[in-house]
């Protein structure tokens, strides 16, 4: 049981967030006996352009790993109610700025190393082996298939 409600934005790696909050109990007990909905709206700030979507989130929840795009600019998410059609922001992060991906600016590394590429792809891969969709890997694995093309 929380006092009060807050949220928190860190950066995880070029292409994903991670996101905690918490909840206070009289927020949590407000939007449960009105059958509200809370969510997380998220903020992307890239080239002077701004971009906004919501992940809906149970009232159960508490951490949440957000995708964000590479590259200059900067995110930041909010904890969001809506009851009745209403939406009441609870808590906003602070801004976090987005960063280039090593990796696409040292493919070759990656190419010439098995096993770093390895290693790296294990870093986003699900428990179960699935690859995640991450907007790096593709531009990477996009980029040798323009090589080979070449070749």
């Amino acid at each position: 049981v929380y006092p009060d409600t807050a949220i928190h934005l860190m950066l995880r790696s070029s292409s994903w967030a991670y996101c905690y909050w918490q909840l206070s109990q009289l927020e949590s007990d407000r939007i449960a006996d009105a059958g509200g909905s809370l969510f997380l709206a998220v903020r992307i700030v890239r080239y002077g352009a701004e971009e906004y979507y919501d992940i809906p989130v149970s009232l159960s929840d508490n951490e949440w790993n957000i995708g964000i795009p590479y590259g200059d600019g900067s995110a930041s998410v909010s904890l969001i109610s809506e009851v009745d059609g209403e939406r009441k922001i609870l808590a906003s992060s602070g801004t976090i700025a987005l960063i280039e991906s090593y990796w696409l600016e040292h493919r070759c590394e990656m190419k010439e190393s098995d096993s770093l590429y390895r290693l790296y792809l294990s870093l986003i891969t699900t428990r179960e082996g699935q690859l995640v969709e991450n907007p790096v890997v593709q531009d990477i694995v996009e980029s040798f298939r323009e090589e080979d093309a070449d070749l």
